[in-house]
C-alpha cells in the first residue's frame, strides 16, 4: 500500500460519511499493517468488525468490553490477553467497546493507552486501528481521553508505531488530536462543518480549497483522497490514482510517456525523489510506483534472458 511505502511509523485519519468506503479501506490497510507489526489491536465502537473481519476470512481474536473494573485489573488483563495461547497465533486484537457508556469508552482508552505505554513489551512492534474516535476524542472535549492522545503523541516512541483514526464526522473530533495525524484519507463527505474542519487541518484559505470541497462532494463510494503532507491525490476503488478537474470531478490521471521517462532520467542522474515531485508536481507516490515498476521489469528480463 503505497501510502505505508518508505515509513516506519505514523498516525493515519480516515475520515468520510457512512457508507462511503472507510471500513474497506480500514480492513485493506489492516492487512497491511500486519505485515509491519507483530500485533493489531482494533477499537471498536460500534461492534460491526467481527462480522466484517470473519467475511473477509481474516483471523482475529474478538473481546467484548461489557464493564470495566480497576486500572490494576485491566492491567493484568491486557497481560494475560497478550499472552494467552489463543492470542498469541493471531495478529489482531478487537476490543469491542460498543456495549460501554461514552464515559466508560473514554476511561477504557486511557487504561489501554497507559497500558501500551508503560506495560507493553519493550521489544513487541504494534500498530491500533480506532474507530469513531469522536466518542472518546471529542471537539469539546466533554468526553475526551488525555491518555489517547499522549499514546498518539508519543507511542512511536515506545514501539506503538502506527495509529490510525477513524471518523465520519471530522468536525465532532478534537481538532489537536486529528492535526497530529501524518496522512489524511478522505472519503465522501457533504456537510459544510466537516468540510471546515478538513480544510482547517490541512491548512487551506477557502478559495483555494474550493475544488478539493466540490472533489470531496462528489466521490463516488470506494473513491478517496490522500493527503501526506505535500500533495492531494486522489485514488479510485481500484487505488488507481485520479485527477481533479476545474469542476472538482474526479478522472483517471495519465502522464505523458515522454514525462515519465524524463523524470526516471533525473532520477538517476541523482535527483532525489522529493525534489522530481515538488519540481514536476507529480505526487511522490507516483513516481515512487514508476521506479518500482522499472526495477520490477528489469528483474523479469534478466531472469527471461538467463532462461534463453
Amino acid at each position: 500500500m503505497e501510502i505505508l511505502d518508505n515509513r516506519e511509523h505514523g498516525v493515519i485519519a480516515i475520515l468520510g460519511m457512512r457508507g462511503t468506503g472507510k471500513t474497506w479501506f480500514s480492513v485493506k490497510l489492516l492487512k497491511h499493517l500486519m505485515e509491519k507489526v507483530d500485533i493489531v489491536y482494533l477499537i471498536d465502537v460500534v461492534g460491526v468488525y467481527e462480522d466484517y473481519l470473519s467475511e473477509q476470512d481474516i483471523d482475529a481474536v474478538i473481546i467484548d468490553i461489557d464493564d470495566l473494573v480497576s486500572a490494576v485489573d485491566f492491567f493484568e488483563f491486557f497481560k494475560k490477553v497478550e499472552h494467552a495461547q489463543d492470542t498469541v497465533k493471531y495478529k489482531i486484537v478487537v476490543y469491542d467497546i460498543s456495549a460501554l457508556s461514552r464515559k466508560e469508552m473514554v476511561e477504557f482508552m486511557d487504561i489501554f493507552s497507559e497500558y501500551l505505554l508503560r506495560f507493553k513489551p519493550k521489544n513487541k512492534k504494534v500498530a491500533v486501528i480506532c474507530d469513531e474516535v469522536g466518542e472518546y476524542a471529542e471537539q469539546e472535549r466533554g468526553y475526551y481521553s488525555s491518555g489517547f492522545e499522549t499514546l498518539v503523541r508519543i507511542g512511536r516512541n515506545k514501539n506503538v508505531l502506527w495509529i490510525v483514526l477513524i471518523t465520519q464526522r471530522p468536525q465532532k473530533v478534537n481538532k489537536h488530536l486529528l492535526a497530529l495525524s501524518d496522512i489524511y484519507v478522505i472519503f465522501r463527505l457533504m456537510h459544510n462543518l466537516d468540510m471546515d474542519a478538513v480544510r482547517n487541518i490541512l491548512g487551506y484559505s477557502k478559495t483555494d480549497f474550493t475544488i478539493h470541497e466540490q472533489t470531496i462532494k462528489h466521490l463516488a463510494t470506494g473513491q478517496y483522497i490522500v493527503y501526506d503532507g505535500m500533495n492531494l491525490v486522489a485514488y479510485n476503488e481500484n487505488d488507481e490514482q485520479m485527477q481533479f478537474s476545474d469542476a472538482g470531478v474526479v478522472q483517471k490521471r495519465v502522464y505523458p510517456e515522454t514525462l515519465r521517462k524524463e523524470v526516471l532520467q533525473k532520477y538517476d542522474e541523482g535527483v532525489s525523489v522529493k525534489v522530481l515531485s515538488q519540481t514536476y508536481q507529480i505526487p511522490y507516490e507516483t513516481i515512487r510506483t514508476w521506479i518500482k515498476t522499472r526495477k520490477k521489469k528489469e528483474v523479469d528480463k534478466n531472469g527471461e534472458d538467463k532462461a534463453k
